[in-house]
């Protein structure tokens, strides 16, 4: 019983990475999409807009980049304040 759901916790980890994973690819092609248009970027894709335009990397690369680190940036503030608030408890 413990097996399967283990299994299954793992299955919709990896479901969920690549999810996320997806949306990453669909958010730097419409960003690379929007730039090659003409169009503009948006303004949480003038970050990765300017790194193309400076070091020559593409943008789809960038955003994807930038995208995760914002991720990563999230979690990080959310297990910090998950700490404060069980610290805060004591």
């Amino acid at each position: 019983m413990l097996k399967n759901s283990v299994i299954d916790n793992t299955n919709k980890k990896v479901i969920r990475i690549l999810q996320y994973l997806l949306g990453l690819f669909c958010v730097a092609l419409g960003d690379s999409i929007a730039v090659k248009s003409d169009l503009g970027t948006a303004p949480v894709s003038a970050v990765p807009y300017m790194v193309t335009m400076i070091v020559g990397i593409e943008m789809g690369i960038t955003t994807t980049i930038f995208q995760s680190r914002l991720v990563l940036i999230q979690v990080m503030m959310q297990k910090k304040i998950f700490l404060s608030e069980i610290y805060s408890r004591l």
